[in-house]
């Protein structure tokens, strides 16, 4: 088996495309577009016997990053290979000056990362919400407005507006943000809506419980189904907001690094990633 590595270039999203679509992630050549650039993060192409046959990506904010988009073609996994090219990306990060590294990972490669010597610390669950909620429409903000950094940053820790402006930047994505009475921000989301029957993606969705309907119902014309990435304490925000919704699947949070560099999780976050990785 002769495998090698390389930086992912625009001759690659075609075929990243295609392979990320086998996961049902539904991936754009905008969004794929973002780690070409060196100053957002880097994606890595695993090259099988002169094939390509994976990738890997991350989004790089300083000293952390978030790794996201790690695939392999299915008849090539359980081969080792997904391991080496997720070493391959960590070796990167370093040279980069990457000290602490998230992700998220499903329950089927969580062992992975585990051997990799990450930690893992949180839940979420990913579930799909079929109708959004209808209601009185209070006046909300529309876009990117001048508080959203600030107060994405008390639960981030840092800035990812160089991230909220590319994804900001995709057809048909919708951010809303309420305000406070001095007209602050107190709670915002960005829905980013798919060509297929996947429907919207709903993260980040950052609100107290009274915001929480306002934001929700200004999502009426958005395309359905709505998945939404909840960490397990917050689920019954569900129940208490009515929302009828079904199980997608169970997402870890991990780190390899200094763990207390990790966003906060409270009772504010009602969809968390997979903004943050890119």
């Amino acid at each position: 088996m002769n495998i090698e590595f390389r930086k992912m270039d625009r001759g690659d999203i075609g075929y990243a495309i295609e392979v990320t679509n086998s996961e049902s992630w539904y991936l754009t050549e905008y969004d794929l577009a973002f780690y070409l650039n060196p100053e957002n993060g880097i994606g890595v192409m695993a090259i099988l016997d002169g094939s390509r046959v994976g990738l890997a990506t991350a989004a790089i904010y300083g000293e952390t990053a978030w790794i996201g988009n790690v695939v392999i073609e299915a008849e090539k996994r359980s081969s080792g290979i997904g391991r080496l090219l997720v070493e391959q990306l960590l070796s990167e990060l370093k040279n980069r000056g990457v000290v602490t590294t998230f992700l998220y990972a499903y329950d089927r490669s969580k062992s992975l990362y585990v051997r990799l010597g990450f930690t893992f610390d949180r839940v979420l669950w990913e579930v799909k919400v079929e109708k959004p909620l209808t209601g009185t429409m209070a006046r909300l903000e529309r876009g990117l407005t001048a508080g959203i950094d600030e107060f994405d940053r008390l639960f981030f820790r840092r800035s990812r507006m160089r991230v909220l402006r590319h994804v900001a930047g995709r057809e048909g994505c919708i951010v809303l943000s309420s305000t406070d009475s001095r007209k602050q921000p107190n709670g915002y989301l960005v829905c980013s809506p798919t060509e297929s029957e996947y429907g919207s993606e709903i993260a980040p969705f950052i609100a107290e419980r009274n915001n929480a309907v306002q934001l929700l119902s200004a999502l009426e014309n958005a395309p359905a189904p709505f998945h939404l990435y909840i960490p397990e304490e917050n689920m019954t925000i569900l129940k208490e907001l009515g929302l009828r919704h079904e199980l997608v699947r169970r997402i870890h949070r991990g780190f390899l690094g200094d763990g207390r560099q990790a966003p906060i999780l409270d009772e504010h976050i009602l969809s968390a990633g997979f903004l943050e990785s890119g």
